[in-house]
């Protein structure tokens, strides 16, 4: 009797449409569930995958042009600044070079005075 009680509940839950539409959107949830998670793991897979290429194609191609500009740049610089200390060493020289010829050897009055209306 147990079975055939057992049997009964079974078929009676079975054909219980309160019961069955329960199970049936627990069901249908579930699946939307599970395919709402798949979608977004594929979608975040899809989107990393993609973003981690994109990257490494210009940080190849683009981080090459910038390091390049970037050696140009420091060359130019070094360069400038090379020329320009060279420059201010001549002319720091070329002028030692014309207050030593226009100074008297001995710095007397009279040698600075003569000195001075000279260059008027």
């Amino acid at each position: 009797m147990k079975l055939n009680g057992l049997e009964k509940e079974i078929s009676d839950r079975l054909s219980s449409k309160d019961w069955s539409s329960k199970i049936c959107d627990a069901v249908y949830k579930k699946r939307r569930w599970n395919l709402i998670q798949l979608g977004f793991a594929t979608f975040l897979t899809a989107f990393f995958s993609s973003a981690f290429v994109w990257m490494l194609f210009f940080e190849q191609e683009g981080g090459g042009i910038a390091r390049n500009e970037l050696q140009s740049w420091v060359q130019e610089q070094i360069s400038g600044t090379t020329a320009e200390a060279e420059s201010n060493a001549k002319h720091a020289f070329f002028t030692e070079e014309q207050t030593a010829r226009n100074m008297p050897a001995s710095l007397d009055v009279d040698a600075l005075i003569e000195a001075s209306l000279d260059r008027r």
